[in-house]
């Protein structure tokens, strides 16, 4: 399936090869995203620089020139000891995981399925969930992050029911066959 330019998947980003702009040179490889505390902005790469047991580097989204086949950095760049940046250190020492996070509608106080991936911008903002066991579990479908209230560490809270998600993927068969279907649309 085609991307929309400017949009990606976090697990379509996992092993993009790292290009520093200004040399050529390659840095290392996307491991891994770094989310914010609420879960609504990427704010750093964890960087595989290769080595067995080195300690864990990273990569700040703001020095993101652009993504296609590699990620392309503002050079010169070494990612950087997570250790040294105390925010990065504090958010991976709270080992929060969004995949697998369950996701919960305030309307109703169903759970409407779980995370398996998350879309991002190319500035790093998240747009969206793609979500595993949803509605009547249907396949996967995509919840724009304008539903979602909170992104907590046990679950993420909805401001739709799982019964929206069912007419908005009614809504959609009419307009087309997708691959992933969207809640609240």
């Amino acid at each position: 399936m085609e991307r929309e330019h400017g949009v990606h998947r976090a697990s379509e980003l996992r092993g993009k090869r790292i290009i520093d702009q200004s040399t050529g040179a390659e840095v290392g490889s996307v491991k891994d995203l770094v989310l914010d505390q609420n879960g609504r902005r990427a704010i750093a790469f964890l960087v595989d620089t290769g080595g067995l047991f080195g300690e864990q580097r990273a990569i700040r989204w703001q020095s993101v020139v652009s993504v296609g086949d590699v990620v392309v950095v503002q050079g010169p760049i070494t990612p950087t000891p997570v250790k040294e940046d105390s925010e990065l250190d504090e958010l991976l020492r709270l080992n929060r995981r969004i995949t697998g996070t369950k996701i919960i509608s305030e309307v109703t106080g169903e759970q409407i399925g779980s995370v398996s991936d998350v879309t991002l911008d190319d500035r790093g903002q998240v747009l969206g969930f793609e979500t595993a066991g949803g509605f009547l579990g249907r396949g996967s479908q995509f919840l724009s992050a304008e539903y979602v209230r909170t992104v907590g560490k046990d679950a993420i809270i909805v401001t739709i029911s799982g019964f929206d998600a069912g007419d908005a993927r009614e809504r959609e068969r009419g307009a087309g066959e997708h691959d992933t279907e969207q809640f609240g649309q």
